[in-house]
């Protein structure tokens, strides 16, 4: 809790190098209604960034997440799109550090997430697994094929390049800083996940 004391809310303008790289933005919804934050794993080059940065950039497509959210959800979705990637795109130690910082703070906003296509991260996801709790880690689904993306989401949120129909471009001017809100989940526990 004193990450989010300390650091929230997170501004635009305290990780935009980062989010301009277009590595993660929201757009469209799963099955259920939850918005869909895609994260572009090829888009990552964690050499070139700044680890506190990159987890201020994670925090702020939250805070974007949640000001979306439809009045009866209290939860997103993450789809992690690994085509074009590679080992130089991954980094263990961003992803533990995002992945705590989250857990610590905001356990219960993560509905699903959808990795595709799952290939060598399969086998990361065996080691990243244990330091996840249980609760976290059901909610990881490794999709092989489109249709494990599919069962979740649309193809009209799908990238085109995952094999759905979603030609959204990223543009970082279409998202400014959300009005200042309650992150928890105490004044949502009444909405359906």
């Amino acid at each position: 809790m004193i990450w989010r004391s300390s650091f929230l809310p997170v501004r635009k303008s305290s990780c935009l190098s980062e989010i301009s790289t277009g590595k993660a933005y929201i757009h469209g919804h799963d099955k259920e209604g939850h918005p869909l934050i895609v994260f572009n794993l090829r888009l990552n080059f964690p050499d070139e960034s700044d680890l506190d940065e990159h987890v201020r950039m994670s925090f702020w497509w939250m805070q974007q997440a949640i000001a979306s959210l439809p009045p009866h959800k209290s939860k997103f979705t993450l789809l992690v799109n690994r085509i074009d990637s590679s080992h130089r795109n991954a980094n263990v130690e961003i992803i533990k550090k995002v992945l705590a910082i989250f857990q610590d703070n905001f356990p219960e906003r993560l509905h699903r997430c959808v990795v595709f296509p799952s290939g060598l991260f399969y086998l990361l996801w065996k080691v990243i697994q244990f330091f996840i709790d249980k609760k976290t880690r059901e909610k990881v689904k490794m999709a092989f094929l489109l249709p494990g993306v599919q069962e979740y989401i649309d193809d009209e949120f799908i990238p085109v390049e995952m094999g759905g129909k979603s030609e959204y471009q990223f543009n970082v001017d279409d998202f400014q800083d959300p009005p200042e809100l309650d992150l928890t989940l105490s004044s949502v526990d009444h909405l359906q996940p």
